[in-house]
């Protein structure tokens, strides 16, 4: 392919491109900084996320305000500088990628809507300190709004895809989709989605997405797309066995040779989830993503640590496959509609 324009940023990584419908786009410039940028490639807007760092992913909420998925600051904007001779105690550690502020496009205001710690004490204070001396206990890599102060996270570092509801009254966890061994004893086990089929379940997955259709309101059901990347490890649980989340998922990342892209069917009113459709894709242990192109059965799927990503017909046959000679890897990959 051809690189067709090039947008500076001043560091990290620009984690997602959002569009306003004006024909600007929104995207992250630093750990810091949103950006709006317009058709010609003028900065028009630039917001600061104050307090915080933001990580990952961000999406609009109903007023088109910016949801993001953030960190409190000092914890991974130096990434150049030892954390971990800095924190030596437990109390001192700084919690990471467990929070959801809004960014008020209008005013620039920045408040905090969700703390993830507060929803689940206890599970956060079962989490190990991880070697970098922060505490990555859940590790949110996605968030898609879903309308009326309902959110779909991904956690990472539980394995687990998250529904929260009422998130600018009292945040409640709507359900998960995630190990019922994991979340043993946490308080969470009603919320717990029950898995139809014999299936591995997702591990560490990433990029996820909710895809409802016409009858969705009237049944409860819906699906949800998402990679898998297949890598079932975190630091800060380990003790815990990811080998139980089924024997296709990897726990020896050498050993590892494919992750999956992967629709669930999600009956809320059953409360359960079941496997309708996966495409293996190379192994990529962390970041990556899937999509699903348009109105189509085809399936847009980037391995990041493969340095690949392949656009799939609905039977798994790639249409076209694509490699990076990336630095590191891709961070994600999305068509879209300009």
């Amino acid at each position: 392919g051809q690189i067709r324009g090039e947008v500076p940023i001043v560091g990290y990584r620009s984690h997602r491109l959002l569009f306003p419908g004006d024909g600007s786009m929104i995207m992250s410039v630093s750990t810091t900084k949103m950006a709006q940028i317009n058709a010609i490639g003028q900065v028009v807007n630039a917001w600061s996320t104050g307090d915080y760092e933001l990580h990952h992913d961000y999406a609009f909420d109903d007023d088109g305000n910016l949801l993001v998925l953030a960190s409190h600051a000092g914890s991974e904007a130096d990434l150049d500088v030892d954390r971990a001779a800095a924190k030596k105690d437990k109390d001192d550690r700084v919690n990471v990628e467990d929070l959801i502020i809004k960014v008020d496009i209008t005013t620039g205001d920045v408040s905090l809507v969700v703390d993830l710690g507060d929803m689940s004490p206890d599970l956060k204070a079962s989490a190990k300190v991880a070697s970098d001396g922060d505490l990555d206990w859940i590790h949110i890599n996605t968030i898609q709004w879903l309308g009326g102060g309902t959110v779909l996270l991904s956690s990472r570092e539980t394995s687990t895809v998250i529904k929260l509801t009422d998130i600018y009254g009292t945040p409640t966890v709507d359900w998960l989709m995630g190990s019922p061994e994991f979340w043993a004893g946490s308080g969470f086990e009603d919320k717990l989605l029950q898995a139809q089929g014999d299936f591995s379940l997702n591990a560490g997955q990433h990029s996820v997405t909710y895809l409802p259709n016409d009858e969705t309101t009237a049944t409860g059901r819906y699906q949800v797309l998402l990679y898998d990347n297949n890598f079932g490890a975190a630091e800060s649980y380990p003790k815990f066995d990811w080998g139980q989340l089924g024997a296709t998922v990897v726990t020896d990342y050498s050993k590892g040779t494919h992750s999956f892209g992967r629709i669930f069917t999600v009956d809320e009113t059953a409360r359960t989830y079941e496997l309708v459709d996966q495409i293996a894709v190379p192994f990529s242990g962390y970041v990556s993503s899937a999509q699903r192109v348009g109105d189509s059965n085809s399936m847009l799927v980037a391995s990041g640590i493969a340095k690949t990503f392949a656009e799939y017909e609905r039977y798994g046959l790639p249409i076209a496959t694509y490699e990076m000679e990336a630095e590191k890897y891709i961070y994600r990959v999305y068509k879209n509609e300009l």
